[in-house]
């Protein structure tokens, strides 16, 4: 007798459920497998590679990476020694020198003020001020708002000191920076002169309005909501988990600790993991192990108003450095250099991911670059293709032939906080350039060139305390109206000191 088997209606039903379930396995390990494919982990063993290279052949004593993206970090390591003499490894949590990527810092503490309606961004800053004022011997200083102090277009200029520890002479005061220093020089708004002094007077800003030192606020109003347990403002005696920094000499010798005239341009110490957490707070992300503490529309506003730098792609936010074309990304960048130090954070928020990188050494510009850009096209293939076919064209600024204007004999005053001194500036068309000060021998001037305004240098002395011995460089600055020439001259003596200077035409060559 022959059984024939016949399914049932209820086993067509499992039958089919068990086929469609596989399918469903397969399909969904398909789709995993190309996300893999698609998103495969970071490779950073070319960065890494780099990074070796600067400590074995360049002799780095310490650097430290690190990466995040989406609100995670990726890759976050340090190599070499903190401290060379004591054999001290570097780690994540080692604070680190920033030197200008203080003003980040410092342009975040200002915008927390704002949000709090403590200050007015368009306001003068002298409204600000208690202790101290800025001046002008030309311009209504009423327009030297906070906001063009943020982006470096208040009318102030160059200007750069610092006091070793174990200086006695010197006594560090942004006081009598911004008495002696804390001029302005151009028409607010005219055009961008990067100033550490803008960003020493924001810092004495925030000081004056919170009722709080910097360093306090700094400390209870953004490291510590932020969860940066290993940042400070101050010197290196501050803290025990320190990199101590080494001069770009042959020898990477060590150099002594210095307090800055200006801190809220440069004196914030901060170590990779926690500068991870405040780039988190610019791209928008979930802080980890702390909280937002400004707005989206305030971190907007900072990268989003700006003003141009004079370089193509290149312009000035509050507190940051932005390129709308960075191998065809927007980068968003605050970085420091110094002798001893090197600090770097550059966002591309399009793609919610940012680099951070420390040394406790001076290394060239591009060095630090070109492992930056290795690290974003770890993690960017798209940023890796456009760097891959970039090719560099270097440009540098138009100079322009001296208007017959400009050729004569110039007589007026250098004003400094001592004295006024007799300046007398003669320009010919033969190459007969001078300037002579009080009834001094004429010095010759050097580097004459004219952008907008015109440029040139001398070796003298200007008899005033806080530069070093004479004879040191002095670049002048100089803009034409009609009869008049006015401006900055900037003393380069250990230090970059500016005075305002004007002379009125007595003669024609």
């Amino acid at each position: 007798m022959k059984f024939f088997y016949r399914r049932t209606d209820v086993q067509k039903h499992s039958l089919i459920t068990a086929l469609i379930f596989i399918s469903f396995i397969s399909v969904t390990e398909i789709s995993a497998q190309a996300k893999l494919t698609k998103n495969p982990k970071p490779d950073f063993s070319k960065a890494k590679k780099l990074i070796n290279e600067q400590l074995d052949t360049n002799k780095v004593p310490s650097i430290s990476i690190a990466v995040i993206k989406n609100g995670k970090i990726l890759w976050e390591e340090s190599f070499g020694l903190a401290d060379k003499e004591h054999n001290v490894k570097a780690n994540i949590h080692t604070s680190y020198y920033l030197a200008s990527l203080s003003k980040s810092i410092t342009a975040t503490a200002i915008m927390r003020l704002c949000e709090e309606n403590l200050i007015n961004l368009n306001s003068p800053v002298n409204k600000y001020l208690k202790n101290v004022k800025v001046s002008s011997f030309l311009w209504n200083v009423d327009s030297a708002t906070i906001q063009k102090l943020l982006n470096h277009t208040s009318g102030l200029t160059s200007y750069h000191r610092d006091c070793y520890l174990s200086e006695t002479s010197c006594h560090e005061s942004i006081d009598s920076a911004i008495q002696r220093y804390g001029i302005i020089f151009w028409e607010p708004g005219n055009h961008f002169d990067y100033s550490n002094l803008g960003y020493g007077i924001l810092g004495k800003v925030i000081s004056d309005v919170s009722n709080k030192s910097f360093s306090n606020y700094l400390q209870s109003q953004l490291f510590t909501p932020l969860g940066m347990q290993n940042s400070f403002l101050g010197t290196s005696l501050n803290y025990k988990n320190i990199a101590a920094r080494y001069n770009s000499d042959s020898l990477r010798s060590r150099t002594s600790d210095v307090i800055s005239y200006t801190p809220g341009a440069s004196s914030v110490y901060s170590s990779v993991d926690d500068l991870a957490k405040f780039a988190m707070l610019y791209l928008k992300d979930q802080v980890i192990g702390g909280t937002k503490i400004l707005s989206d529309k305030s971190i907007d506003y900072m990268q989003n108003t700006v003003v141009s730098t004079g370089d193509a792609n290149r312009f000035h936010g509050s507190g940051w450095s932005i390129n709308t074309n960075y191998y065809g990304f927007k980068a968003v960048t605050s970085q420091g250099g110094t002798s001893d130090a090197n600090a770097w954070l550059r966002m591309i928020p399009s793609e919610n991911v940012a680099v951070i990188f420390l040394t406790n050494t001076g290394i060239s510009g591009d060095i630090c670059t070109n492992i930056i850009n290795e690290t974003f096209s770890s993690v960017l293939p798209k940023f890796r293709q456009n760097v891959a076919s970039y090719q560099r064209t270097d440009t540098h600024a138009q100079t322009f032939p001296i208007s017959d204007s400009l050729y004569g004999t110039w007589k007026g005053k250098i004003h400094t906080y001592k004295k006024d001194i007799d300046i007398t500036i003669s320009l010919s068309k033969e190459g007969n350039n001078f300037v002579t000060l009080e009834d001094g021998n004429p010095l010759k001037i050097s580097n004459l060139e004219f952008n907008e305004r015109l440029f040139f240098d001398i070796f003298g002395d200007l008899h005033v305390d806080d530069t070093e011995t004479a004879p040191y460089k002095m670049g002048f600055e100089l803009t034409q109206l009609e009869n008049k020439l006015y401006g900055a001259i900037t003393a380069n003596a250990k230090a970059q000191l500016p005075f305002w200077v004007e002379v009125n035409r007595i003669g024609q060559n």
